[in-house]
Order: C-alpha cells, then sequence, then structure tokens
C-alpha cells in the first residue's frame, strides 16, 4: 500500500508517503479497509495517516497509523469505537482527527463523531447534539477553529429544506480537572424556500 498526500491548503506540496510494506495485521486475517485519515499535529511536527480495518470474521475494528516523522507503521492496540463510518471526508483540527460514525443498536441508526489524539493515538465517541437525527444526516466540520457538525435532512423538498449547524465548547472543570464539551446550536434555517409554491 502506497499513500499520496496532497495538502489541501497548500496544494503546490505533495508529499509521497514511502513504499509501506504489509504489516502484521494483513496476513492472513481477513479484512477490508473502512476508513483512512490525515492529519498534522503541529507540537510533534508529525503527519499521521490512521487506517482502520473491519475483521467481519472477529467483529473488531484495529487502527494503524502510520508517522511520517518515523517513517513507520504503528498498531493501535486500544480500543477502536466499533460501528459504521461514513465516507465524508475526515476533518484534522487541533492536533486530533474527527470523522463521522453510525452505528446500528437493536435496530436503531446511532450517529456519533469519533475523535482520534494523534498525541496519545486514543480514540473517544462525542455523542452529537440531543435531538431526533432519525431523518438527518451530519457531517463533521469546523467553525471559527472549533469542531462543528452540519445537520441536513436526509431528503430534501422545499417544505423541510435547511440546515443546523452545532459547534463544541469546552468548558473548565473546575478543581477536579478535566474539561465538559456541550453543543451550542450556532445557526439554523428551518424554513420552507422563499418564491416556490
Amino acid at each position: 500500500m502506497s499513500y499520496g498526500i496532497q495538502l489541501q491548503d497548500t496544494p503546490d506540496i505533495y508529499k509521497k508517503a514511502p513504499h509501506i510494506l504489509p504489516t502484521r495485521l494483513t496476513a492472513g486475517r481477513l479484512n477490508y479497509l473502512v476508513w483512512d485519515a490525515f492529519g498534522y499535529h503541529s507540537e510533534t511536527d508529525d503527519y499521521k495517516l490512521v487506517v482502520i480495518w473491519n475483521y467481519p470474521d472477529e467483529g473488531v475494528f484495529q487502527a494503524e497509523v502510520f508517522s511520517r516523522r518515523t517513517g513507520s507503521w504503528k498498531v493501535i492496540d486500544k480500543p477502536v469505537p466499533y460501528g459504521c463510518y461514513s465516507r465524508h471526508l475526515a476533518l484534522s483540527l487541533k492536533g486530533e482527527i474527527y470523522w463521522d460514525a453510525r452505528r446500528d443498536v437493536s435496530g436503531n441508526h446511532i450517529d456519533f463523531i469519533v475523535g482520534f489524539n494523534m498525541v496519545t493515538e486514543d480514540f473517544r465517541m462525542i455523542d452529537l447534539p440531543s435531538r431526533d437525527l432519525s431523518s438527518s444526516c451530519c457531517t463533521v466540520t469546523e467553525y471559527k477553529d472549533s469542531l462543528a457538525s452540519l445537520i441536513v435532512p436526509k431528503f430534501v423538498s422545499w417544505r423541510n429544506y435547511g440546515f443546523e449547524l452545532w459547534v463544541m465548547s469546552k468548558e473548565g472543570g473546575g478543581g477536579g480537572g478535566g474539561n465538559r464539551q456541550s453543543w451550542n446550536n450556532v445557526f439554523a434555517l428551518k424554513e420552507p424556500l422563499l418564491g416556490i409554491s
């Protein structure tokens, strides 16, 4: 497997990752690629490629990370949230990679966001805003340097056209350390399109 990477904000820079030898995970195990994402962490000055594999016979997802700084692959021996990841583009923001995910729980689709910290190499699940998402699609995005989710109807017509933009904010955790995260609705367009009858 080999990857060529073009940085979106600098189209004149093209970095080709070296030819990658098969990793220890691929030999003899049925798998398929679920998702890959690319990000940069400024504090460590490292580009990382995260590849998530599904092993359906084993019922597990597993991740591997390629570090451009070390020039090698590493198997992430930490749990990967199990679910069906969307085909939307991933977002690299402030040293973390985010992408949309969906899992089936008792026949219901549960949408959420997966975050991957490029320093600790931990995954985390982020719940979407508390609302009925059964008839909506969610896309992870960035708004004013913060993680955001754009929520749009699955089936658009002039009667239900609209969208909501929710932004993640962190509030100080007080003396206990850590941060509490919450979603804030910063914009919503829910009116039918004007001039259409």
